[in-house]
C-alpha cells in the first residue's frame, strides 16, 4: 500500500492538514484549465489515453507499453471487452495480469499458426480490429470531454447557487 503524503488525515471537511484553514473552495476555471490540457494530449492516432490509464496498478508490476501491444492486438475480444480489460487494470492481481498476458501470447500465436491457410480472414480481421481501437480510444476520449463537460455544469451550479445566496453553510 502506498502511504500517503498529502498531509490529509480524515474525511472531507478536515481542516488539520491546512493549518486550522479552510480547504480550497472548487475552482472551475481550473478544473476547465485542467481537463482541456488533458484532452488536448490524446487523440486516436497513438496508444497515449491507453497507457495512461493502464499506468495506475498499485497491485501489479508489469511492461505496461507490451500490455497494450498485446491487448490491441488480440483478435478475439470485442471493443467492450478490451475497454472492461484497461479499466479493470488497477483492480487486478498480479496472477490475473500474468494470466491475460499469457492468454493474449498464445492467442496471437494461434493465429501465426493459421496465416497459412486463412490469410485473407486474418488480415480482414486485423484491419477491422485496427479500427475497433481506434473507437476504444475515441471512448476515453469522449469519457474525458464528458467529465470536463460535468466539472463545467458544477462549477456553473457552485456559482448559481452563491448568486442567490444558497451556500452550503446556509443549509445547514
Amino acid at each position: 500500500m502506498a502511504e500517503d503524503t498529502t498531509g490529509a488525515q480524515g474525511g472531507q471537511g478536515d481542516q488539520s492538514g491546512t493549518g486550522g484553514q479552510p480547504l480550497p473552495a472548487f475552482d472551475p476555471a481550473a478544473a476547465e484549465a485542467f481537463f482541456k490540457d488533458l484532452i488536448g494530449r490524446y487523440n486516436t492516432d497513438d496508444n497515449q489515453i491507453i497507457m495512461d490509464l493502464v499506468s495506475f496498478h498499485p497491485l501489479t508490476q508489469f511492461d505496461e507499453k507490451e500490455f497494450v501491444d498485446l491487448l490491441e492486438h488480440s483478435l478475439s475480444l470485442s471493443v467492450a471487452e478490451k475497454k472492461r480489460v484497461v479499466d479493470a487494470i488497477p483492480t487486478l492481481s498480479q496472477y490475473q495480469i500474468d494470466e491475460l498476458k499469457k492468454v493474449f501470447t498464445e492467442e496471437r500465436e494461434e493465429f501465426r499458426k493459421l496465416m497459412p491457410k486463412e490469410g485473407e480472414t486474418i488480415k480482414k480481421l486485423v484491419t477491422d480490429k485496427r479500427a475497433e481501437w481506434k473507437q476504444l480510444k475515441q471512448i476515453y476520449i469522449d469519457e474525458l470531454k464528458n467529465r470536463q463537460k460535468a466539472n463545467e455544469d458544477a462549477g456553473k451550479i457552485d456559482d448559481l447557487k452563491k448568486s442567490l445566496g444558497l451556500d452550503e453553510e446556509d443549509a445547514k
